[in-house]
């Protein structure tokens, strides 16, 4: 008895188990990308200039704005060579189209060294201008930004030309 009682039991086991098949799904993901243009900064176009001057006996400024509509001014002792004008820097920037980005530059002061002697002027308070008023791209992935900046002026500077560089930085917003 006890051996039909393990065999029924066995039976009944055997028709509970079911089998079984591993369950697979499967899916997928949409992947997209996007890759942005470096940005590019384009010099030579137009260089800072200050055009030129005379140092008197007292020291002092030539300033010339980046607004290229606006003139350049002295203070203190240095006159103005009217003939000879100053004018805005201006570089050429150029990206993915209609990106914000953003310029800087190195902090104050830069040096000018003459190209006769080893006479220095010192340039600083750099600003800039663009059309619109931002650093923002147009439709193409251009904009101009133009450069201006104080240059001091020793009392009875030596005369001659003077050279500097203005490093800029682009980075997008």
């Amino acid at each position: 008895m006890l051996r039909k009682i393990f065999i029924g039991t066995m039976l009944l086991a055997a028709m509970t188990v079911g089998v079984t098949h591993a369950q697979t799904n499967t899916a997928s993901a949409n992947i997209s990308a996007e890759l942005s243009l470096p940005i590019a900064i384009y010099s030579g176009f137009a260089d800072l200039h200050f055009g030129g001057f005379m140092p008197g006996a007292t020291e002092g400024t030539v300033t010339v704005p980046a607004n290229p509509n606006s003139s350049r001014t002295a203070t203190g002792g240095v006159v103005l060579v009217s003939n000879y004008y100053g004018f805005a820097g201006r570089v050429f920037v150029e990206g993915d189209p209609l990106a914000t980005y953003q310029l800087t530059f190195p902090v104050d002061p830069i040096t000018l060294t003459a190209t006769n002697s080893s006479a220095t002027m010192t340039l600083t308070d750099i600003t800039t201008y663009t059309e619109s008023g931002l650093f923002k791209l147009d439709a193409v992935g251009y904009q101009d930004v133009y450069i201006g900046a104080k240059i001091s002026v020793g009392v009875n500077q030596p005369q001659g030309g003077y050279l500097g560089t203005i490093p800029i930085t682009a980075n997008y917003l």
